[in-house]
């Protein structure tokens, strides 16, 4: 019997018990429904792991165990699999993790209950949810203004999808344009989410295109506010949904861990320097996958789309998914007459260029003269890489500098871009800011919604091994005195990065603390 069954016949048993007797307690501290089942299950649960988690540190990244195919479970049948059990300490979690899919039967409830007040929604936070929240990375004033919106798009959550407006957007430069998004189908009570918002030069917000209703709104007219939170909620959804869990977990961080160890001997210098890029991504995207992602799953249950909604946008961000390298994307959006009006470019261009020293000078140790093309395990995990996910762009292996790239590329990924899709905590403790679903006539998350997105957020914010923590345990002795050095010029620069950034953040409007290395972790564990 697999591994995994075997952890199901335990759910069959004592697990369910402890689910029973959760269920059946009377009391709650939160003002959730007695018939909600699954909030209520949910946030014990999350609050229980939360207050039990011993944080994860660099020596908690094992060296690898063994090469070869791993056991998967399908999240989209022909599309996506994950590889639940990690290497290492990681694979004790699994158990838990494969428990929470009997959340996914209990009853589909929709509370459309408001707070009664911002002060109360925020006490109520303060006390019960805030606790097991990871600290944001940026204190964000005013959280609905127009300006803060417009931060939100050139610095924030949404500077990854920030576009030129084109030639016929009038005065309008810029764009996060979402409004395809309002076809989705939602359940019935909610608004379809859907909009763009379009920039000066300046980056002053002018307008804001609601899909929903097909209106647009410009600052003071009617229903203003109304179409502020439609663009903030729909940011929200496409990226934690299709960039986030689609592109970032089921995709690069799932099929370079899936190639590495089904591809890489344990003694390579390739599967080594990878091993902590790579650390925790089994278990995490075991939780996504069985818990988040499927029917009656948290992100069905907390954003107002039917499941076909959830999965489009599931699939878009796996269809989309690429490993291009970050500079090139900066190239192809034209930004450079911003400069540092658009920090997500300053500060991750700087970032991605010491991922991308570190590569080159490991793989250059290790294989000079373009030894690594002609090494049959790379061209084996490479063929892996291209034929399992051919949606990412990478073309067959003829040039050792292909691997620097990916390499390069896949470090900025787990850290750098993982940061500015995932980490929510300042978007969320605040249910003005960002929320899930959208009410007629409400401008605020209503109370299911906050609490089951602040349970998400604590499930998905347990600490990780950090990018500047010490990984040289996992390297070779072969050239290991010389990785090491390589490993920590890398450490270094990361460093004086950081420094770099808080210089930046004493002129600019808002600090941008997205790329700074002493709040990234080491991969795509959470």
């Amino acid at each position: 019997m697999s591994r995994v069954l075997k952890l199901l016949k335990t759910l069959d048993s004592t697990d369910q018990k402890k689910l029973s007797a959760e269920l059946s307690d009377e009391t709650e501290p939160l003002p959730l429904r007695r018939s909600d089942l699954y909030a209520r299950a949910m946030f014990r649960r999350a609050a229980r792991i939360s207050k039990a988690w011993v944080p994860r540190k660099a020596p908690d990244v094992a060296l690898p165990l063994a090469m070869g195919d791993l056991e998967k479970i399908d999240v989209i049948p022909g599309l996506v699999s994950i590889a639940p059990l990690d290497e290492g300490s990681v694979v004790t979690s699994c158990a838990n993790e494969i428990m929470l899919r009997a959340l996914r039967s209990l009853p589909f409830l929709e509370d459309e209950r408001q707070w009664a007040s911002l002060d109360e929604a925020k006490r109520t936070i303060e006390q019960h949810l805030e606790s097991l929240q990871p600290v944001p990375i940026v204190d964000w004033p005013d959280v609905t203004s127009d300006k803060t919106l417009s931060l939100v798009a050139f610095q924030g959550l949404a500077a990854h999808i920030l576009e030129s407006a084109g030639e016929h957007s009038g005065d309008a430069a810029y764009v996060v344009d979402l409004s395809w998004m309002s076809g989705l189908p939602v359940r019935p009570g909610n608004e379809p989410l859907g909009a763009c918002a379009y920039f000066a030069a300046d980056r002053t917000l002018l307008r804001i295109y609601t899909g929903h209703d097909d209106t647009m709104r410009e600052p003071g007219g009617a229903s203003w506010e109304h179409a502020k939170w439609h663009w903030r909620c729909a940011v929200f959804a496409y990226v934690t949904i299709a960039n986030h869990l689609g592109h970032l977990h089921f995709v690069c961080s799932e099929l370079m861990m899936q190639a590495t160890r089904e591809n890489l001997p344990t003694d390579h210098p390739l599967r080594r320097f990878l091993t902590p890029h790579i650390y925790g991504v089994g278990a995490v995207n075991t939780r996504a996958g069985l818990v988040l992602a499927p029917e009656g799953g948290l992100a069905h249950r907390l954003w107002p789309f039917t499941y076909d909604g959830v999965a489009t946008l599931l699939t878009r961000g796996v269809s989309e998914a690429t490993f291009e390298p970050f500079p090139d994307t900066m190239a192809a959006k034209g930004f450079e007459e911003l400069g540092d009006q658009y920090p997500y470019a300053t500060d991750g261009l700087e970032l991605h260029a010491i991922c991308k020293s570190y590569a080159q000078e490991y793989v250059d140790l290790y294989f000079p003269n373009e030894a690594l093309v002609e090494d049959p395990v790379v061209r084996r995990w490479w063929r892996h890489l291209v034929e399992v996910a051919p949606q990412t762009g990478l073309a067959p292996l003829v040039r050792q500098q292909q691997v620097v790239e990916l390499l390069g590329q896949f470090i900025f990924l787990a850290s750098g871009y993982h940061a500015q899709v995932g980490a929510d905590s300042q978007y969320l403790l605040d249910p003005t800011f960002m929320g899930g679903r959208v009410r007629p006539r409400s401008e605020i998350a209503d109370i299911q919604t906050t609490i089951e997105l602040l349970t998400l957020n604590s499930l998905t914010g347990l600490y990780q091994p950090k990018l500047l923590d010490d990984y040289t345990h996992v390297f070779l002795e072969e050239h290991h005195d010389e990785a090491s050095q390589i490993f920590r010029r890398f450490q270094a620069a990361l460093q004086q990065l950081g420094r770099d950034i808080d210089t930046r953040n004493e002129k600019r409007d808002l600090p941008m603390r997205t790329f700074h290395p002493s709040l990234l972790d080491i991969a795509v564990s959470k």
